[in-house]
């Protein structure tokens, strides 16, 4: 789709700005950490913390991104279609200019999981025991989600060796089929 060259420099005006926003509020967190570091502990994240932030944000961003119930969120500014692949359906961006740029930023796990994790870090800062609470449910849920992804890709991946090899469900009970008729051949003998 071909835009109007005033929704491109909408679209990017508003990538600039969303770059600007993001750069200013962790600007003013540290600022505001190193102004009020009489009161508070020396903001440290442990690796447990580290990976637990990772993990959430592996897991938000992908919700937010591709589950059905961020739709409300995403439906102004992203569109369902099929997947190029045939396989299912995939998020694409809808409209042009700030409309695109949102829905390109909202589509995409790692894009959108930038801003997610800023705020899992400054939730750390500010609220760090229930800040824990949420990382370690979002990180659990995380964790199971790259271990049915890696299911899937194997089970794939086993699929298309199978038909690559030729051996399908059909010739699987057509040879079974055949056993069974020597079995029974061999018995009447």
């Amino acid at each position: 789709m071909t835009q109007e060259p005033g929704a491109k420099k909408q679209e990017t005006i508003t990538k600039i700005l969303l770059s600007v926003i993001f750069l200013i509020g962790f600007g003013l967190l540290g600022f505001w950490v190193e102004r009020e570091a009489g009161w508070i502990r020396i903001f440290d994240l442990s690796v447990l913390d580290f990976i637990l932030i990772g993990l959430a944000t592996f897991r938000l961003g992908r919700m937010i991104a591709f589950d059905r119930i961020m739709d409300p969120l995403r439906a102004p500014f992203t569109k369902v279609v099929d997947d190029s692949s045939g396989e299912g359906k995939t998020v694409v961006p809808r409209g042009t200019g700030f409309r695109q740029a949102m829905g390109q930023l909202i589509c995409c796990p790692t894009c959108v999981g930038t801003w997610v994790a800023a705020v899992l870090v400054a939730l750390m800062l500010v609220v760090p025991a229930g800040t824990r609470i949420f990382l370690y449910a979002t990180a659990a849920v995380g964790v199971a989600e790259l271990l049915h992804s890696l299911t899937e890709a194997l089970c794939w991946s086993s699929r298309q060796g199978r038909t690559a090899s030729g051996y399908t469900i059909q010739k699987k009970k057509a040879l079974a089929e055949k056993i069974a008729s020597k079995t029974a051949h061999s018995q009447d003998s």
